[in-house]
C-alpha cells in the first residue's frame, strides 16, 4: 500500500519575505518552534530558509545582523505534490541532497 505525502505532511508552515534579515529569520524560527522558513517574494514562494544554512553560510559571511535573507536561503525552490507518494519524495530528497520539502 503506497503512504502519500499528504497523509505525513504539516499542515502549518511559517513564511517570511525575502527582502528581511537573517537575524528577523532566526527570531521567527525561533518564536514559532521551526527549524525552516518558506521564503517568499511578491507572494511567491521562491526558496527555504533552514537551520544547516544559518550553520554552514552565516559563519562563513561573519555578518549575521546585516546577512539578507536572499544571500543565505536555499534557490531554487524544490517542492513536490501532496499526492506524491512518499517513496518519490525521499527519492527526490536524496537526489537533491535535501531534507526539507514544501508541499504545494
Amino acid at each position: 500500500m503506497n503512504v502519500f505525502v499528504k497523509d505525513i505532511m504539516k499542515k502549518q508552515i511559517v513564511s517570511m519575505d525575502s527582502s528581511l534579515k537573517a537575524k528577523d529569520a532566526a527570531t521567527l524560527m525561533t518564536d514559532s518552534g521551526v527549524s525552516c522558513l518558506v521564503i517568499i517574494e511578491k507572494n511567491v514562494p521562491i526558496g527555504m530558509l533552514t537551520e544547516r544554512d544559518f550553520v554552514t553560510k552565516i559563519s562563513t559571511l561573519g555578518k549575521y545582523s546585516s546577512t539578507s535573507i536572499r544571500e543565505i536561503m536555499s534557490m531554487p525552490l524544490i517542492t513536490i505534490s501532496p499526492d506524491a507518494t512518499v517513496t518519490k519524495l525521499t527519492e527526490l530528497m536524496s537526489e537533491k541532497k535535501i531534507h526539507k520539502v514544501p508541499v504545494v
